[in-house]
Parts: structure tokens; sequence; C-alpha cells
């Protein structure tokens, strides 16, 4: 990103640069509920590194039964630095530091959970957080 930015040429496409990034995210009312969903992220993305693409969304029930090695909670733990787990104000926090950070305009959020409906909340309360906060714009809109 900072290559990019350092680098860019007024064009056909605007004169000056701007960039979005999609980012994993998973929001609840609290910590808690947020950690137990983004377990099931971990391990669904444990499953994608071990080739086993068909298992999209696992359990509560499994990820509790699933018979994690030294070397999963390894990679795991890896995983967990390209997400951002929370409740509503540590989610967005998190979010407008990394566009800070990275320089970018736009942030695509991508939340894999389980339960639909859990899915849904979670793009909920960061939509509330937001638009609350910012009184019906997003700081990301410059």
């Amino acid at each position: 990103m900072r290559y990019y930015m350092e680098h860019f040429r007024p064009g056909p496409f605007g004169d000056r640069p701007r960039a979005s990034v999609c980012v994993a995210v998973i929001c609840a009312e609290t910590a808690e509920k947020a950690e137990e969903f983004a377990s099931a992220y971990d391990l669904r993305l444990l499953f994608l590194d071990k080739g086993e693409r068909h298992r999209l969304f696992p359990s509560p029930e499994e990820v509790r039964s699933y018979p994690y090695t030294e070397m999963d909670r390894m990679i795991i733990r890896d995983n967990r630095r390209r997400m951002i787990v929370g409740d509503p104000e540590k989610v967005r926090s998190e979010l407008l530091r990394f566009s800070e950070e990275y320089g970018v305009h736009e942030i695509l959020v991508n939340t894999m959970i389980h339960d639909f409906r859990d899915r849904l909340r979670s793009y909920e309360l960061l939509a509330e957080m937001f638009l609350r906060q910012e009184g019906g714009g997003s700081r990301l809109d410059r």
C-alpha cells in the first residue's frame, strides 16, 4: 500500500491515490461472544490451510470437539493477526486505526460466522456503531 501511495501517478481513473482493502471482522455485543464466533472462523481457516475446502462454517460443537494439534494452534495464532475481533467499540477503533495505518479510503468487511443471524447481527452492530458515531456517515469517506 505504501509503495502504491508513494508511486501513484495521475491518470484517467483519478488525480490522487485511493485504495480499499477487505478485512475479516467478527463483531458481537460482547468480546466473549465475538471470540466464540472467531474460534469457528479460526477452524475454518485451518481447514482451508489443510486443503479441506468443503468445510465452510464449522459449528460451535465442531470447534469444541476438534482435536487441535500444537501446529494447529500456531497456525491459528498466526491467522488471528489477519482478523479484527471484538465488541463494537473495539472493532470500530481497530478499523479506524487500520485505515489510518494503511492509508485506505474504504474498508470492505467480510464476516464469516456459522449462524446467518449472528453473521447479520455482526454487520448490523458495525453499521450502527459507525452511523451513530459519525452522524450518518463514515470517517472513511474522505
